[in-house]
């Protein structure tokens, strides 16, 4: 076999980690089989694609009512499936309204409870308990189930579902079908052009928006991690930079303690606290 030469250099690795990891695998195989000489692509060849840091993309309150009445106009509305609708395969302008009306429940639940798309998708009957008010939230990621309080909106959203056996899924099409990521995400998409909110909103901006709400409004850090179900304090700390005003009172409670310790009748000019007599003598 002729050695393989590649006609470039690959300086980057694609930005969805997946497809990457697969095709490295494979040829990590072909090289084990020998059907390659050696792996075109050695360790320290490749470097990932700089990222913006973990930027944390979420909707306002008032984004969110926007997407809430993104149907509302229904002018803009036929504007809209004028062009979403004209391919061949395609649904009519009429039965794809109705599946992006149908979303907007499954999205209240999502940020209401603070999941993942799939996790909502993935609710069943087994999982609601309406006489509790608590939903269980089965997340695959991490392999547990969170249990969750149900606020108004997000047990009036799980009423109007109709009611199946126990393993059915809540939310279903308006064909009946299963909600699919697919399915979920076309209908976000429809949404967020309607509603004239950024390109870089997605249905997973629910659970950053969730987060970022109760950092917002001065929920500790533990608090959020447990609304999460994050299993490490420190993937929840990215939102805490969210709470100012929390952050401003910490300060001015720093201010006033720096005021107050040269007030202190046991301070020093060094800036130490000397001991109090009663403990020199106790030693």
């Amino acid at each position: 076999m002729s050695p393989w030469r590649p006609v470039y250099r690959v300086t980057y690795a694609p930005d969805r980690s997946l497809g990457w990891t697969v095709l490295n695998a494979l040829v990590r195989r072909a090289v084990a089989l020998g059907w390659l000489e050696k792996n075109p692509w050695p360790v320290g060849s490749i470097r990932r694609r700089p990222t913006d840091g973990g930027r944390i993309d979420f909707l306002t309150p008032q984004e969110w009512d926007a997407l809430l009445h993104a149907l509302d106009d229904g002018l803009r509305w036929e504007a809209y499936a004028l062009q979403a609708c004209r391919a061949p395969r395609a649904p009519s302008p009429d039965a794809f309204r109705t599946l992006v009306a149908s979303s907007l429940d499954l999205f209240t639940v999502q940020l209401g409870t603070a999941s993942r798309p799939g996790e909502i998708v993935a609710l069943t009957w087994q999982d609601v308990d309406l006489q509790a008010g608590t939903l269980g939230i089965r997340m695959a990621k991490v392999r547990k189930v969170k249990l969750v309080p149900m606020s108004p909106d997000v047990r009036a959203a799980i009423e109007r579902q109709p009611r199946g056996l126990p393993a059915a899924p809540v939310f279903t099409r308006p064909d009946g079908k299963a909600w699919t990521t697919d399915s979920l995400y076309r209908a976000f998409r429809a949404l967020r052009r309607l509603a004239g909110l950024r390109a870089s909103l997605s249905p997973h901006s629910l659970r950053h928006s969730a987060a970022s709400w109760m950092i917002a409004a001065g929920q500790s850090l533990p608090a959020v991690r447990d609304a999460l179900g994050h299993t490490d304090i420190g993937q929840t700390a990215r939102y805490s930079h969210l709470n100012l005003d929390g952050l401003r009172k910490a300060f001015e409670t720093l201010e006033n303690a720096k005021s107050a310790f040269g007030r202190h009748p046991g301070a020093t000019s060094s800036g130490t606290l000397s001991t109090h007599p009663s403990v020199t003598k106790g030693r």
